[in-house]
Parts: C-alpha cells; sequence; structure tokens
C-alpha cells in the first residue's frame, strides 16, 4: 500500500513526507478484559503487550494510532491508562 502511496505522490509532485500516516487499529480489548468479545483478531493481552504492539506501528511509520476499544465501559477506558503511560514513554 506504502508503495501505491509512493507512486501517486510522485505523479503529482508531492513528498510522501508531508504526508501523516494513521491508523485505525478495530477491536483493542482491554487489558483484563477476557470475556467473550466476538472480536475475530482483537489486539490483546497485557498492558506491555499492547503498547508494543502500538508502538510497532509507529517503527512502521505511523503517526497516529486510534484504538475502537471494547468493551465500550468507563472500566475498560481505565485498564488503557497503563498502556497510554506506556505508549507516551515509549
Amino acid at each position: 500500500m506504502i508503495a501505491s502511496l509512493e507512486s501517486a505522490c510522485d505523479s503529482e509532485g508531492r513528498d510522501i513526507a508531508s504526508l501523516m500516516f494513521t491508523v485505525d487499529l478495530y477491536g483493542v480489548l482491554a487489558p483484563g478484559h477476557d470475556a467473550d468479545h466476538g472480536l475475530s483478531q482483537p489486539v490483546s493481552g497485557s498492558p506491555e503487550a499492547i503498547a508494543g504492539y502500538i508502538l510497532g506501528l509507529g517503527d512502521l511509520g505511523f503517526e497516529e494510532v486510534r484504538c475502537d476499544l471494547w468493551p465500550k465501559t468507563p472500566g475498560a477506558v481505565e485498564a488503557m491508562v497503563p498502556v497510554i503511560g506506556l505508549v507516551h514513554d515509549g
């Protein structure tokens, strides 16, 4: 996909470095929420594992990662606080 984007940028005379790469992660299972979730391939595990996955996306050039969290509860958001800290400490 990135090669196609580079080609399109070249065709239009645009520097690919001028773009911001963003990715949406659909199905991030909050740490400690291992119940039957119905997600086909969730990003899940310990806070360290989830943060490592997100940081790996940064290594691929993504500058922004948005997470669709499951379950959609205040408790799940709270469970992500350590993940956010680890990602920001990067």
